[in-house]
């Protein structure tokens, strides 16, 4: 069974790195030093159409890459990245 089941995985990337290699968008990604293939389609596959975004700011806070910002006074603490994508990472 598992055999067969690695054969499913290995026809199922196989698939992806097509599509992958069919998008200009997800082929500008993969010139980002850290960005291979699968990150790339998932980069393509959350954000869908970007030209429905109006600025890089939008895209990055609806990808919740924004980091969280703590001000108060002169002082100022940069946190992790926002609760958004913590919270889409974890799951149902």
């Amino acid at each position: 069974m598992i055999d067969e089941l690695d054969k499913q995985v290995e026809v199922l990337e196989g698939r992806i790195e097509d599509r992958v290699l069919e998008s200009p968008a997800a082929q500008l990604l993969l010139t980002i030093p850290g960005v291979g293939q699968t990150k790339a389609a998932v980069i393509v596959a959350e954000l869908g159409e970007i030209e429905r975004f109006d600025t890089h700011k939008e895209v990055v806070s609806y990808a919740g890459l924004d980091p969280v910002v703590h001000q108060s006074g002169e002082t100022e603490i940069h946190g992790s990245i926002s609760k958004r994508v913590q919270a889409r990472c974890a799951g149902p």
